[in-house]
């Protein structure tokens, strides 16, 4: 790829206050769905104690993972293909695109649910009701894979503020109210298993709620347009379903062998502290989420210079923000753990390791988003897939040894090891310099305008 200019275009000016302002509404509804989130964990984990809430959070991370297998990959694919079938106008591509998109993800979630249950004898851990829980989780795989899909879909065509409503507001919303609500209730809700209930309601209003707003997105031309179920598409996001089941194991195995291997109790602890110590990756995803569909697009275009600016400044905010949050949540977390119950300060060294892990990562820059959108979905797929499994290793060797601390250990390694890798990858194959580093570098090199603004063939 052609080196960068330190100087922009209109066009390219044009994209990055698009990109600003889709960034600035995705960070509104982040930091009400965090807002929500963590009332709705802590009212939870207070409501339910430690032992249910552990529960409830091993049934909700076996939904995360099923739900990663149910997409069949349409919730990256869809962003990139929806997004270059756009650029280039190509209306019937796109319609055929979402109906395939929305058959295979439904006939997935079914099968994965028939096959998890006729096997959650094996799968799941028993004790504490906890074997109950995951079979609840499991049955509303459909719901969660169906939202990941319309979000997909709306993002590919730019539209990222309503695209996560869905996601970011409407479900969030509906599990504060349904919290409140059961802290209010009889015991009989307050257990794992109605709780799970009530998700199942909000997931149901939720995928409601962002399929109509995808439908009414949708372009006139694409409306009008003939569809088909076409097999090239299952091809095409093949790729993506390694890359969201490994991401989905990295972020759930921890839990889950928590869960199999320490019980409840220090499930629901190590949980807690797992859940905190996203939001500094939060910082990445809500760059990402709009980053996304213009690389895309750029790509399409062969935009080589402006790709590089654009991956450059989201490298160096994704970084910066990262620390930012991070030494928040390091610091106001032991306030917010004693204030909801002294048992969850147990998960203070957990935390700690994990936040330096997502802060890490964060500094390898959105690589993966530029492999995935510039149609280097398997290197991206490979990278994630070792982690998953450097993850699913140390985890399986520390948690028994270690305990919470052993699956923070774990976790934080698989973090910067995907990130590591992925980094390389992209710069070998579409020689962008995806780190926060070498932005910086960059910036203080002020390298020379490039003669050329055009991608090399791929």
């Amino acid at each position: 790829m052609d080196r960068p200019s330190p100087e922009s275009s209109p066009h390219e000016s044009s994209i990055l206050r698009g990109l600003g302002l889709q960034t600035l509404s995705t960070l509104g509804l982040r930091a009400f769905q965090l807002g929500a989130l963590l009332l709705t964990t802590a009212g939870l984990a207070r409501v339910l104690g430690p032992r249910e809430f552990g529960a409830y959070s091993y049934a909700s991370s076996w939904l995360s993972l099923l739900a990663g297998f149910a997409t069949a990959g349409f919730t990256h694919a869809s962003v990139r293909e929806v997004a270059q079938s756009l650029a280039l106008a190509e209306y019937t591509d796109t319609r055929s695109h979402i109906r395939t998109a929305y058959v295979t993800t439904l006939a997935a979630s079914l099968l994965v649910v028939a096959t998890v249950l006729v096997a959650s004898g094996i799968l799941f851990a028993e004790g504490a009701g906890m074997a109950r829980a995951a079979s609840i989780g499991a049955a509303l795989t459909p719901l969660l894979a169906m939202i990941m899909v319309a979000q997909a879909v709306l993002r590919g065509q730019g539209h990222t503020g309503r695209a996560q409503a869905a996601e970011l507001l409407v479900l969030p919303g509906l599990m504060l109210l349904a919290t409140v609500w059961l802290s209010l209730a009889g015991p009989t809700w307050r257990t794992a298993d109605g709780a799970l209930c009530l998700y199942g309601a909000c997931l149901l209003g939720a995928l409601v709620i962002g399929v109509a707003l995808q439908r009414r997105a949708l372009p006139a031309e694409v409306r009008r347009g003939a569809a088909r179920f076409d097999k090239k598409w299952i091809v095409a996001a093949l790729p993506f379903v390694l890359v969201l089941v490994s991401l989905t194991v990295s972020a759930q195995f921890d839990v889950l062998t928590v869960g199999e291997v320490l019980g409840a109790r220090e499930t629901g602890v190590y949980a807690f502290a797992a859940r905190l110590s996203m939001l500094p990756a939060i910082v990445m995803t809500v760059i990402a989420t709009p980053l996304s569909p213009a690389i895309a697009a750029l790509f399409a275009r062969r935009e080589g210079a402006a790709l590089q600016r654009l991956v450059g400044t989201a490298a160096l905010g994704g970084a910066f923000g990262s620390i930012v949050v991070g030494v928040a949540v390091i610091v106001g977390a032991p306030w917010v753990m004693r204030s909801i119950d002294p048992t969850f300060e147990a998960g203070r060294g957990a935390l700690l390791i994990l936040c330096l892990g997502r802060v890490g990562e964060a500094w390898f820059g959105p690589a993966g988003t530029v492999l995935a959108m510039t149609r280097h979905a398997w290197p991206a797929g490979v990278a994630v897939a070792a982690g998953a499994l450097v993850s699913i290793a140390l985890n399986l060797l520390l948690v028994g040894t270690h305990g919470i601390e052993g699956a923070a250990y774990a976790t934080a390694g698989s973090c910067l090891l995907r990130g590591a890798v992925m980094w390389y990858w992209v710069r070998r194959f579409e020689g962008v310099r995806a780190s926060a580093i070498e932005a910086l570098l960059s910036v203080a090199r002020r390298e020379p305008k490039p003669h050329a603004d055009r991608l090399p063939p791929s």
